[in-house]
């Protein structure tokens, strides 16, 4: 428009400035319509997303200009995702220890095709196929697998905690009825409690119970966490078994599966996007009950639990050890003062903590009766 010296204020030059913005809104329709055009080409005929290639990727420098694995760049993604599957630090921690935006590692914990899918659209519309590493894909099924229920877990519940006093077991406990105990203010003494909401026969008549009498054991037990060689043995024993179960991926892919046929149901996406996405899902179904059991690298597994071990020696303030105990525990099955049970993670269970961990451990809290393990 100042080029050609057309005002918007002067009634002389409206219809040329009509005309001039008509013609320029037509061209950039147009011109939109052919860059969706042929990102749509470029996936439905080399199975590319197209765009510029994340961290460890790279485009073939021939045409068709496709994407591949980078051998020199793609572990330095892998370490993300191993760094945060252990779900003991934040997104802005490993930003701060990889020097990378926080921003960026949120896209490339969120982006298949470390997972071996490439991706078209997002939300409702979104559509996958198979890349070409697949079949090897730089991240596991199961390391992709840990890294969704870790940023799930961090964004449930929302909000900020209570100042002061932190509960490190909140929301782990449960009685053996199936009722769970929950924070109950103070006794006199200041101690902080945990209150059973209409007690059952096996609990007792005793409805509340300070939070040491449970969070001592379980501290006890962390810290009786042993990672030397005949451990280490043991782990790369059984999760290099060929008895090792694949439970893990197949919920996985069942849940996403369940969440699917919600969205088909409320019509958040139409059958032709439901019978495709359903298909890969499938796929992969039959992929992950056709795997070879057994191939799991326990080196990684290995490596997760050294990193857990220093983490909670290095663990100095309350809420560092309330995420550590989170990744750890799942839940805590209790009766009155005794402990019954303690489920692990999916995560913990796969890396073989279960194997590290002391089963009997001895804690005498100073001025209390020593709860029963």
């Amino acid at each position: 428009m100042c080029d050609r010296r057309i005002l918007s204020s002067d009634p002389h030059d409206r219809d040329e400035l009509v005309a001039e913005s008509a013609a320029a809104e037509r061209y950039t329709l147009r011109l939109a319509e052919r860059v969706t055009d042929g990102y749509a080409a470029k996936f439905d005929r080399h199975d590319d997303q197209a765009g510029n290639p994340p961290l460890g990727f790279r485009r073939l420098a021939e045409p068709p200009y496709t994407l591949e694995v980078d051998p020199e760049a793609i572990s330095s993604a892998v370490a993300l995702f191993e760094r945060y599957a252990i779900g003991t630090v934040s997104i802005e921690q490993v930003g701060h220890e990889t020097h990378l935006e926080p921003d960026r590692i949120r896209y490339i914990l969120r982006n298949p095709l470390y997972n071996g899918w490439i991706r078209r659209h997002r939300g409702a519309a979104e559509t996958r196929r198979p890349a070409a590493w697949r079949v090897n894909p730089p991240v596991s099924d199961e390391l992709w697998a840990r890294v969704e229920d870790v940023r799930r877990s961090k964004t449930q519940g929302g909000g900020p905690r209570r100042s002061g006093h932190l509960d490190l077991l909140a929301g782990l406990l449960e009685c053996v009825c199936g009722r769970r105990l929950r924070s109950d203010g103070t006794f006199g003494d200041g101690r902080h409690r945990k209150l059973h909401l209409k007690p059952c026969e096996a609990w007792g008549p005793q409805a509340r119970y300070g939070d040491e009498t449970w969070e001592v054991p379980v501290l006890a037990q962390v810290a009786g966490l042993t990672i030397d060689d005949g451990v280490i043995a043991r782990v790369v024993a059984a999760l290099g078994s060929p008895d090792r179960p694949i439970g893990l991926d197949r919920a996985r892919i069942e849940r996403q599966m369940r969440d699917l046929a919600l969205d088909h149901v409320a019509e958040r996406i139409d059958d032709s996007a439901y019978l495709e996405r359903l298909g890969h899902l499938r796929l992969d179904l039959a992929t992950v009950d056709a795997t070879a059991r057994g191939e799991l690298a326990a080196k990684r597994a290995v490596e997760w639990l050294r990193v857990l071990a220093d983490t909670w020696v290095n663990a100095d303030v309350p809420e560092a050890k309330a995420d550590l105990l989170h990744a750890i525990y799942d839940r805590i099955v209790v009766v009155g003062r005794s402990i019954v049970a303690a489920r692990l993670t999916p995560a913990a269970y796969s890396n073989g903590l279960a194997l590290a961990l002391p089963q009997v451990v001895m804690a005498r809290p100073e001025g209390f009766e020593p709860p029963t393990i």
